[in-house]
């Protein structure tokens, strides 16, 4: 297992981080603090936080302050939902190894749409794809 680019990006000073956003769901209690030994111990070195990406990082198009005030809004607007976990696959192109979501995945597509909005918007290298990450095959 490796860890990817994004998780090193997380290495970079935060001055050189400016203007990247990402919005995430973490994943709390028992389930998550099994999904984070499970992380470290398929990926050693790596401190992880298990959760499901709403928005991927990415750019802004604008201020933080705008972006972060458009999500509040958002997320204050939305009802809870449950998700269920429901098996293991690969991504092929990018050799991650995640959980998929079953029960809760069309809300979280709605979610990202709406999101993906505005001061957010950005156009994702990949579909949008509710999932937990757990680590990266080998090639």
């Amino acid at each position: 297992m490796d860890s990817d680019p994004i998780e090193r990006s997380c290495r970079v000073p935060p001055e050189e981080r400016l203007n990247v956003f990402a919005l995430v769901i973490y994943i709390p209690g028992p389930l998550g603090e099994f999904l984070d030994d499970l992380r470290r111990e398929l990926v050693p070195g790596c401190n992880p936080h298990a959760h499901v990406s709403v928005l991927p990082p990415r750019p802004l198009a604008g201020e933080w302050q705008v972006a972060s005030s458009q999500t509040r809004a958002l997320a204050d607007s939305w009802a809870p939902f449950e998700v269920e976990l429901t098996g293991i696959d690969i991504f092929p192109v990018t050799d991650v190894i995640y959980i998929q979501v079953g029960a809760g995945a069309a809300e979280l597509r709605r979610m990202h749409v709406a999101m993906n909005a505005g001061t957010l918007e950005f156009k994702d290298p990949f579909p949008y794809h509710p999932h937990i990450k757990i680590g990266r095959a080998h090639v």
